[in-house]
C-alpha cells in the first residue's frame, strides 16, 4: 500500500524533494492507522535510507519511524531515533519548535511504557516548559504591545 505513490513521487520529483517526504509521512500515517506497523517500519526505513538526511524534514520522518518502533516494542531503536530526531530538530528549528516538543513528548511516552517514570516525568516537564515559552512567544506576536 502506498508503494506506487512513493515510487511515482521519487521518480517525478526526486528522493530529496519536499513532496516525496510529505508522501512518505502520509503513507506512514495511513499504514499506522490501518494497523500495518511492519509495513510502516519497512516504508519508513526505506524512506530514511532514500533521503539520507538530505532534507530538512528528515528528522520529522525519523521521529515518525521512532513512533512505529515504539508500537512494535523496538524500544532501544525508538529511543535512539527519537534522540537523534530531537537533536536534529533542535538544531534546525530551535528548541521551542512544535516538532521538538512533540518528539520529546513521544520519547517521554516511550519511557513511561518501559516503566522509566522519573525520566518520563523529566521530559514531560521540559515539554510543558517549552509549550509555555512557545505560547508566550506566540501571544507576544499576536497581542498588541503596550
Amino acid at each position: 500500500m502506498g508503494d506506487e505513490l512513493l515510487q511515482c513521487d521519487a521518480e517525478l520529483k526526486g528522493l530529496s524533494s519536499a513532496e516525496y517526504v510529505a508522501s512518505l509521512l502520509f503513507v506512514l500515517d495511513i499504514l499506522e492507522k490501518s494497523g500495518d506497523y511492519l509495513k510502516a517500519k519497512e516504508v519508513g526505513e526505506k524512506g530514511l535510507s532514500d533521503i539520507n538526511g538530505k532534507h530538512a524534514q528528515y528528522a520529522i520522518l525519523l521521529s515518525k519511524v521512532a513512533d512505529v518502533y515504539t508500537t512494535l516494542g523496538l524500544y532501544s531503536r525508538a529511543e535512539s531515533a527519537f534522540m537523534t530526531a530531537i537533536d536534529l530538530l533542535t538544531r534546525n528549528e530551535g528548541e521551542n519548535s512544535a516538532n521538538v516538543t512533540n518528539s520529546i513528548i513521544n520519547l517521554s511516552s516511550l519511557y513511561r511504557n518501559q516503566g522509566r517514570y522519573p525520566e518520563a516525568e523529566e521530559l514531560l516537564n521540559i515539554a510543558i516548559a517549552t509549550l509555555k515559552v512557545s505560547s508566550d512567544e506566540n501571544a507576544s506576536k499576536i497581542l498588541p504591545q503596550p
